[in-house]
């Protein structure tokens, strides 16, 4: 069974693999999507990540960060989600 539970800073190096893998074939190279994850966990107070163990394994990754969205006559706070690994 998978389990989903709050990453912690034991999980950093493992989330790292698992992004870097799940892109490898990007546009971006294998490095860009793991350095957003690094850059936003470090430069957003509101970030939500999680991760998916199989066992004691981390399989999967996805990371929530604060968005704002702006036109002429409206305003709309939320959250993001990107980037997603498995």
């Amino acid at each position: 069974m998978v389990l989903v539970r709050k990453e912690s800073s034991a999980d950093i190096d493992a989330i790292d693999c698992v992004v870097v893998d799940a892109f490898a074939n990007s546009e971006f190279g294998h490095q860009g999507e793991a350095e957003l994850v690094r850059k936003l966990r470090d430069h957003c107070s509101d970030v939500l990540s999680l991760v998916a163990l199989d066992g004691d394994r981390i399989i999967g990754h996805i990371l929530f960060s604060p968005v704002e969205l702006y036109t002429d006559r409206t305003q709309a706070i939320g959250m993001g989600l990107a980037p997603v690994a498995v």
